[in-house]
């Protein structure tokens, strides 16, 4: 229990009002690099990933858009 108490309600590194980020915009970019991740598997196995098996994958991905945008309107 010191410990949480020192090291976070007492710290003037961490300020009580710093603990949470509700509402704040996102910092990060790892839905970016989960997509990415993704459409790599998708892709190929290892390696660079070949052009036109790529171009599939997007036009994939692009038809699925209105689908997603419609679910999101929608609160699906």
């Amino acid at each position: 229990m010191d410990y949480v108490y020192n090291t976070w309600i007492r710290s003037r590194v961490f300020k009580i009002k710093e603990w949470s980020v509700y509402g704040e915009s996102i910092w990060t970019n790892n839905d970016v690099e989960g997509w990415h991740n993704r459409l790599n598997s998708r892709c190929s196995n290892r390696g660079p990933v070949p052009f036109y098996p790529l171009i599939q994958e997007l036009f994939k991905e692009a038809t699925a858009i209105p689908l997603q945008v419609r679910m999101i309107s929608e609160g699906n």
